[in-house]
């Protein structure tokens, strides 16, 4: 591992001379020694001789303990006279280290690799984008707490030329697996091969969605709707926290999703809650404390406004009129709350269904429903929390889906005649 400038001086034995009693031998020390520069070779008397291993393993540790220049060592029948050049002995003493320390360093990123992060084996949906990195990954899945070491994750599919290989998608990991059998399985497509995509319209409630999860033959409608209910839930989520009523209704976020074909009903329900609590941003959060209201008003009206009116900018206007009218105390006379309770998508509600008693008749009872009618996507929960300010207490929305508005109650009998007779 290291070598020496001058390895060995052999001593003469001579008669008379000091000496040391080594068992029953009696070696003479010579009083002349013979130096070896860095070429020369040592006495060809020596190299007759061959050193035991040993004499060469107590040389080496010599070496490698050694921290001065010139020191005598007696071993067996020779005397060993040494000195070592200390910048050659320093640098290889440095690569010895530096192999040392890569070897730990291998077997720290082996048992990494080869160790799952815990013995939890639950299963999680993990998502890879389009576009994203093995770093970018690495550490989502140390977020996630699939693994314990982005770095070596990093280091592991750069080694197996993975990094450029994750497959898009959602795979099903656990903490149980270990970071090999991870990269296996976003790489190979295996996992992806079992999804199917849904779709969750806006404004669909929650017999659209069980109708049309059975039709995709993922879950039952039975199963599907037995799952929803608020209290199998609402220890889960801070935003359920609030909400007064029984059942999920508006909290099922609408949007594209990929789920496994043998999945149950509990797994994509958390997905869409998942997303919902996602989509509530912190300063959205911050702007409900400011106005003083709850998510679940803001949900009731958003789900309202969703099937009421089209255009995003018109939502936020036909917002302003809702809280308007319920600070005057006014009803919010809605034709989209009549529609939920008769399961009809009328325009325009008969006579006859305007009087059906329910406490989501808006036309009968004032102030908001009970509960949301629908699950409103992003840009009517914005309009709920952000209303546009405006002149407007009514409007109506016309055979096009266009929304006409009016500040007084003669100018909206006119639109109507106009616009729906």
């Amino acid at each position: 591992m290291v070598s020496l400038i001058n390895f060995w001086e052999l001593m003469e034995e001579s008669a008379g001379t000091t000496g040391e009693i080594f068992g029953d031998k009696k070696i003479a020390a010579s009083k002349r020694i013979f130096k070896t520069t860095a070429s020369a070779a040592p006495p060809r008397s020596i190299l007759r001789k061959k050193p035991s291993f040993i004499w060469l393993l107590s040389l080496i540790i010599e070496v490698l303990t050694e921290k001065r220049k010139d020191r005598v060592c007696y071993l067996t029948d020779r005397r060993v006279k040494f000195y070592y050049n200390d910048s050659r002995f320093m640098f290889k003493k440095f690569l010895f280290l530096l192999v040392a320390a890569a070897l730990l360093f291998g077997a720290y990123v082996g048992r990494e690799v080869f160790t799952p992060q815990s013995e939890e084996a639950k299963l999680v949906y993990f998502s890879v984008v389009a576009g994203q990195s093995a770093e970018a990954i690495a550490n989502n899945l140390k977020q996630q707490n699939l693994i314990r070491s982005p770095l070596v994750f990093k280091i592991y599919a750069s080694l197996i030329g993975a990094q450029t290989k994750f497959l898009v998608g959602e795979h099903r990991l656990s903490a149980d697996m270990n970071i090999k059998e991870m990269i296996k399985i976003m790489t190979d497509g295996s996992a992806l091969h079992q999804e199917k995509k849904i779709t969750i319209i806006e404004g669909w409630n929650l017999k659209d969605v069980a109708n049309y999860l059975e039709k995709q033959h993922l879950v039952s409608r039975e199963e599907f709707l037995a799952a929803v209910k608020t209290d199998n839930w609402r220890s889960q989520y801070e935003f359920l926290r609030e909400v007064k009523a029984d059942d999920l209704e508006g909290f099922l976020f609408p949007d594209t999703y990929r789920v496994f074909a043998k999945t149950t009903a509990q797994e994509i329900i958390k997905k869409l809650l998942d997303n919902f609590d996602h989509k509530l941003s912190p300063e959205m959060k911050e702007e409900l404390q400011k106005q003083n209201k709850n998510i679940f008003e803001i949900i009731i009206l958003a789900s309202i406004i969703e099937r009421e009116v089209l255009s995003d900018e018109d939502k936020r206007l036909a917002a302003d009129v809702f809280w308007k009218r319920l600070a005057l105390g006014m009803g919010l006379q809605s034709d989209a709350t009549i529609n939920f309770i008769t399961g009809k998508k009328d325009i325009r509600p008969s006579a006859i269904d305007l009087q059906v008693d329910s406490p989501y008749n808006t036309y009968k009872y004032r102030g908001l429903p009970p509960g949301p009618i629908g699950n409103p996507g992003f840009k009517a929960i914005a309009a709920a929390l952000y209303p546009k300010h405006n002149d407007y207490y009514f409007f109506l929305t016309d055979k096009d889906g266009r929304t006409i508005f009016a500040k007084t109650y003669q100018q909206h009998q006119e639109n109507i005649k106009k616009y729906l007779e």
